[in-house]
């Protein structure tokens, strides 16, 4: 079951577990895996993609993002701007990855980068169906896209790897962009927290009570928290369902708000909203002129404004010159070069 598109050099402590909607173009997932490479975050975490249905675009292209990656760290004296130590300060080994066998290894470049005991996780692909064979929620919805299905699937996923993971990001391949390792808001809170970040126009006065509006593109917190979470989302999904006359227009974003003002809900979770508000936009890229990553940034995750606003905003040309200009040379990322031709 399920697919290795990397196998790590040893078991992490941290996974990343990303959905791709039905509708994530090919260029902005594109965009996701190669951030997601460079921000070092999987320096410490796995990652499993999670897809609605296995796609062949999407399978080359994170073998050739993984590719790029492996040569990236092989040849880091050559690349400018590029911090390597973001995947050798691990000093302790983690033991054995989790995905694959020992015996398999994904090419001499991977042997050769093990041998510098560099840290990286794993890389695994899930069809949805795999994870939900039952097709839990079928006969309460019409339509079942991948943001509600998701978290019918996250039961039998985190269930199966509970033990080896601390701590868990779910996220929005569509919508969020990682640029650093989010997770250290996480690390040093309890097994049952929560963190979430607001929605733009995050709360409402309902009376005497403020009601909080959560995303659900992006949360994060520790195993036993997001396990629960999960389940509780699950069960309110299918109550929203029963409920709802429109079944069309539920959204885990609502049903995630709901459970989040109801204490008696999830009054076992510490659940700690962002003091940073919302999400910060893509549009805070336009305004500085330095590197977008960690090593050189606070920004270590934004949101995708597709509102009409920020048509005009090409998130993916200003991640792409960024990247070229100033973090990798095009001996690693052809299509650097390929675009700076073209132009």
């Amino acid at each position: 079951m399920g697919t290795l598109f990397r196998r790590g050099t040893r078991a992490m402590s941290d996974l990343i577990v990303a959905h791709l909607t039905e509708d994530l173009k090919d260029e902005d997932f594109r965009v996701f895996l190669r951030t997601l490479h460079l921000s070092g975050i999987t320096a410490r975490a796995d990652v499993v993609l999670i897809f609605s249905t296995k796609t062949s675009n999407f399978f080359t292209m994170i073998h050739q993002e993984n590719e790029s990656f492996l040569k990236l760290v092989q040849n880091s004296t050559r690349v400018n701007g590029f911090d390597l130590t973001m995947f050798t300060k691990e000093s302790k080994p983690g033991g054995e990855p989790l995905w694959g066998r020992k015996i398999h290894t994904n090419s001499s470049i991977t042997e050769e980068v093990t041998k510098n005991e560099l840290s990286y996780g794993s890389v695994v692909g899930f069809e949805v169906s795999e994870l939900d064979p039952v097709e839990s929620l079928s006969g309460f919805l019409d339509h079942i896209p991948i943001r509600l299905r998701r978290w019918a699937c996250y039961p039998m996923l985190l269930g199966r790897v509970r033990r080896n993971f601390k701590h868990i990001m779910l996220v929005n391949a569509k919508d969020v962009i990682l640029l650093g390792d989010s997770l250290t808001r996480v690390r040093s809170k309890g097994a049952e927290s929560i963190h979430l970040w607001k929605n733009s126009g995050n709360s409402r006065s309902h009376g005497k009570k403020d009601t909080k509006s959560v995303t659900a593109d992006a949360i994060m917190g520790g195993m036993r928290g997001i396990r629960l979470l999960s389940n509780a989302m699950l069960n309110e999904i299918v109550r929203a369902a029963i409920q709802h006359k429109s079944k069309s227009t539920i959204l885990d974003s609502v049903i995630l708000s709901q459970l989040v003002n109801n204490e008696s809900l999830l009054k076992s979770l510490n659940i700690i909203t962002s003091t940073e508000s919302s999400i910060p936009s893509a549009t805070s890229l336009v305004s500085t002129n330095n590197s977008i990553f960690a090593s050189s940034s606070s920004i270590d995750i934004v949101h995708r404004d597709n509102s009409n606003n920020n048509k005009n905003l090409d998130v993916n040309y200003i991640l792409h010159r960024n990247i070229c200009s100033s973090v990798l040379d095009s001996f690693v990322y052809m299509d650097c070069y390929q675009r700076e031709s073209i132009v």
